[in-house]
């Protein structure tokens, strides 16, 4: 579901931004994910370069999906806020 998402916005390859509906009240809110594979069918994986969820607003979180070989990868992911 999308529960409290907006939108997603495609940043570039491998890189999005998920818009929270309603901001959380800080950036201290938790959150995890997990990659599927990308078109290719090679495996991608999560975390990729530091975190792959960066919680640097209460407004958004930005999520980084990359390939074995850590380049980064337009892939399906799935995220879970908790606060």
């Amino acid at each position: 579901e999308s529960f409290n998402v907006t939108s997603v916005t495609d940043v570039s390859t491998g890189k999005f931004t998920v818009n929270f509906t309603n901001a959380m009240e800080d950036i201290n809110y938790c959150a995890v994910g997990a990659i599927g594979r990308y078109s290719s069918g090679t495996n991608t994986r999560f975390p990729v370069q530091g975190p792959a969820l960066v919680r640097d607003s209460a407004s958004s979180l930005f999520v980084a999906a990359g390939s074995n070989t850590t380049s980064l990868v337009d892939s399906e992911f799935y995220v879970a806020v908790f606060r």
